[in-house]
């Protein structure tokens, strides 16, 4: 989500492009390769590049939109299953099967360096392009910090553990700080200058499966989870300041209020207003803005939701 643009990916192998306002689908890219489902993606809003950027079954895709939505680059080459992907100005790291980390040239589409991190599925990753390291989450429980540049494990800030899984990964805006969910419902905040965890919190065990740290004013944290919660947290001190669930009103009083509507997977014409009621199911991915929080669940569907920060605090 940025500005007034969301930008979705599903398991029926596309990529939509939604106006936030009206809640319409402006445009549609289509994954050619079968047995392909985007599981993660990232967009450039610069109206000059117009990227779009995907990892969808073992390759990541690149659309052009200022090109009519042509596809410049497809890389891969490797074979695993991608299930996560980061993106700085030019490369593109993704999180792989075997427990690697590629990062791949957005130029060139060539495989640059291979990050040999986990003993499981890499299911999260995150660059901090000023410091030119990338933090790794894995299935099996773990989390390492690589210099990009040489490969090197500079840091290991979780070992590994069989009976939790690293589902989300975010690093705070000064590069300090490195944020994770995991399948226990456990969020955790690292100070790295220390590597040492600032603070832990475990509300249910839950899966959590996304978080995101707002972007501007405020650090304020969100976090989307199985059980269909989303919690807003301060990322300093790791106090709970609501949980909301969507298009239930009645336990945040005027902080928030969803949206009674929610967009179906398979699209809505332009021409069209007829939306479907959003039900309570699991979140998969969960975005917040300076006034809104996004969210999109396993039935298909995205919410928005406008919320009152300020009011949190």
């Amino acid at each position: 989500m940025s500005m007034n643009t969301i930008v979705s990916g599903s398991t029926d192998q596309t990529v939509r492009v939604w106006c936030a306002s009206s809640l319409h689908c402006l445009e549609e890219y289509k994954v050619s390769k079968p047995k392909s489902p985007v599981v993660d993606l990232e967009f450039d809003a610069n109206k000059t590049r117009g990227q779009i950027i995907a990892a969808a079954g073992a390759e990541v895709w690149v659309w052009n939109r200022n090109r009519g939505g042509r596809v410049t680059h497809q890389m891969g080459g490797h074979g695993c299953r991608l299930y996560c992907l980061s993106c700085t100005e030019s490369d593109v790291s993704v999180g792989c099967a075997d427990g690697a980390a590629r990062i791949f040239d957005l130029y060139s589409g060539r495989c640059s360096r291979i990050l040999r991190c986990h003993s499981a599925a890499v299911s999260s990753l995150c660059v901090q392009e000023e410091m030119s390291v990338l933090a790794t989450g894995s299935r099996d429980g773990s989390v390492q910090i690589c210099d990009t540049s040489t490969g090197e494990i500079v840091a290991r800030l979780l070992r590994p553990s069989p009976m939790r899984e690293v589902e989300c990964l975010q690093w705070g805006r000064n590069g300090h700080f490195l944020f994770a969910g995991t399948s226990v419902g456990r969020l955790c905040c690292w100070d790295i200058r220390k590597q040492a965890i600032l603070w832990q919190k475990e509300h249910d065990r839950s899966v959590m499966k996304s978080l995101h740290l707002q972007e501007y004013g405020l650090e304020t944290l969100v976090t989307g989870s199985m059980n269909g919660i989303v919690r807003v947290w301060d990322s300093s001190s790791g106090n709970c300041l609501v949980s909301i669930r969507p298009c239930d009103n009645s336990d945040t009083g005027s902080v928030s209020r969803w949206s009674e509507t929610a967009v179906p997977q398979g699209g809505i014409s332009n021409s069209s207003s007829v939306m479907s009621p959003l039900k309570q199911v699991p979140i998969l991915c969960v975005r917040v803005g300076s006034t809104r929080i996004l969210t999109s669940h396993t039935d298909g569907s995205l919410a928005l939701c406008q919320i009152q920060l300020q009011e949190l605090r």
